[in-house]
């Protein structure tokens, strides 16, 4: 293996575990001992995170799927040699598994949840007392809508790393 592969593969996986990493432990563990405080607690918590977890995560979701993708390619010949064939194997199965789950992830994690996130933090900032009956009713859907959409980024991380593990196997 040469010396440009082993760096792809390095900043693919400490990025992939920078990535799926945070998912699991703000949407497993950080989220749900939150909420159990209370919206006094968790609201500012999450709003202190946010500005600086959304660019990790970003930064992070461009590295392994530009990593992953630019060593897919390089794989040319060892696994497929044609776009014809690409699937003729099981590992090409297994990559456009992973891709397609990882672009769903990014679906989900910057086009739905991001926004919500964003909403939700104006709206606790825009507060200038207890939010009234409407306003928590709108805070409790979005942090409602947040909680669920991360667990489905969950469960496509799951997805993520067992077909990229299982790739070269299969």
């Amino acid at each position: 293996m040469d010396t440009w592969m082993v760096t792809l593969r390095l900043l693919h996986i400490i990025f992939g575990v920078l990535l799926v990493g945070n998912i699991f432990f703000l949407t497993l563990i950080l989220e749900p001992r939150l909420r159990k405080l209370g919206a006094g607690i968790q609201n500012p918590v999450m709003a202190a995170l946010g500005p600086i977890m959304t660019p990790i995560q970003m930064a992070s979701y461009v590295v392994v799927f530009g990593t992953g993708i630019v060593m897919t390619l390089d794989m040319r010949g060892v696994y497929w040699r044609t776009l014809g064939t690409f699937l003729d194997r099981g590992w090409g199965w297994a990559m456009l598994a992973g891709i397609l789950a990882m672009i769903a992830a990014g679906i989900v994690g910057f086009g739905l949840v991001t926004p919500a996130a964003i909403k939700l933090g104006k709206l606790a900032s825009s507060l200038k007392g207890p939010p009234s009956p409407d306003q928590a009713r709108q805070m409790g859907q979005l942090a409602e809508r947040i909680s669920n959409l991360s667990r489905v980024n969950v469960v496509l991380g799951i997805v993520i790393l067992a077909t990229m593990a299982a790739a070269r196997f299969v």
